[in-house]
C-alpha cells in the first residue's frame, strides 16, 4: 500500500514539473562529494557559457529553488530535507519555469539509493556521485569543527559510522542502463572522462565551474578560485590538527575498505610526518 501511495505522489509530482517536456536528471551524493560542483558543470554545459544558478527564494521551500540565468536549468536541491506540505509547495511555486526549461535537476544528499523508494524519486537519468573518501571526509571534518568555532551546531556533515556507511555505498556504485557514476576526480583530472560523461547526457559543452556558493562553497576555500584537489595539502589544513590525526588514525584502521591503496599511503605518511613534527 506504502508503495502505491509513494507511485500516485511522485505521478502527481511529475505533472506539475511538466518533466515530460524536458531531460530530468536525478543526482545522489553525499555531502561534499562534489554535487554542486556536478550541478555548475551541467548548467555551463546547457547554458553553453560560466553560468550561475541562483536561489528563487530566500527561506524553505524556494531557497531550495535554483535557476541558471536564461532558465534553461533548474535545480531543486536537497529535496530529502523537505518534508511532505514543502515538497509540493515547492513542485507547485517553481511549475512555470519547471515546465519551460530544458533541463530540471533533482538531488539528494547524503541518504543511500538502495534505501530510498520516495516520493520524490521522480523517474529520469539518474547520476550516483563517487569522490576518493579521504577527501570527502577531510572537508566534512574540517567543516564540522569550523562551524562548532563559531557556535553552530553542525550535524549535516557528520562522519560518523551511519555516513561512513553510506559514503561505501556510493564508492561501490556501479553503472548500469539506468545509472551513471560520476566519478569526481575523473572528471577533474581528464578531458576524455568529461567529454564521454556529457555525450551520455546528449551535452558536449565542457567548462569546468568556479567554486559553488550554496553550501558555503568549499571547505578549504570558500567561494574563491578555481576548483582543484590536492589530498596532502588537504589533509594538513584540517583543524583541529590534532584531534584530526588522531581521528585519521583510528579510520584508517578501523575502515581500510573504503581507501584507495593511494589514499592509505597518503594519509600514512601525513600521519608520520604529524608524529615527527
Amino acid at each position: 500500500m506504502k508503495s502505491v501511495g509513494h507511485a500516485l505522489l511522485r505521478f502527481v509530482l511529475q505533472l506539475l514539473s511538466g518533466t515530460s517536456n524536458n531531460q530530468r536528471i536525478v543526482l545522489f551524493g553525499v555531502r561534499r562529494s562534489g554535487n554542486h560542483a556536478l550541478t555548475n558543470w551541467l548548467t555551463n554545459a546547457v547554458e553553453k557559457e560560466q553560468s550561475d544558478l541562483t536561489p528563487l527564494g530566500e527561506r524553505p521551500p524556494l531557497s531550495h529553488a535554483f535557476c541558471s540565468p536564461s532558465g534553461k536549468v533548474i535545480h531543486l536541491n536537497e529535496l530529502n530535507e523537505l518534508d511532505f506540505r514543502s515538497t509540493f509547495k515547492l513542485f507547485l511555486h517553481t511549475r512555470k519555469k519547471t515546465r519551460k526549461c530544458k533541463v530540471l535537476l533533482l538531488s539528494f544528499e547524503d541518504v543511500r539509493p538502495s534505501e530510498y523508494p520516495n516520493f520524490r524519486r521522480l523517474s529520469g537519468t539518474e547520476v550516483h556521485i563517487r569522490r576518493n573518501a579521504l577527501e570527502v571526509i577531510s572537508s566534512r571534518y574540517h567543516n564540522l569543527h569550523r562551524k562548532a568555532n563559531k557556535g553552530i551546531g553542525w550535524s549535516r556533515q557528520s562522519c560518523d559510522v551511519y555516513f561512513l556507511d553510506t559514503l561505501r555505498e556510493f564508492q561501490r556504485s556501479s553503472q548500469s542502463a539506468k545509472t551513471l557514476t560520476w566519478v569526481y576526480n575523473r572528471w577533474l583530472d581528464s578531458p576524455e572522462y568529461r567529454k564521454s560523461f556529457l555525450q551520455k547526457l546528449d551535452l558536449s559543452f565542457d567548462l569546468i565551474p568556479h567554486h559553488s556558493g550554496v553550501g558555503g562553497g568549499s571547505s578549504f576555500h570558500g567561494t574563491s578560485g578555481r576548483i582543484e584537489s590536492k589530498l596532502d595539502t588537504r589533509l594538513q589544513k584540517v583543524e583541529p590538527q590534532t584531534h584530526w590525526v588522531s581521528f585519521l588514525t583510528e579510520l584508517l584502521k578501523n575502515h581500510p575498505d573504503l581507501f584507495s591503496d593511494e589514499e592509505r599511503q597518503t594519509g600514512q605518511a601525513f600521519i608520520e610526518g604529524a608524529f615527527k613534527g
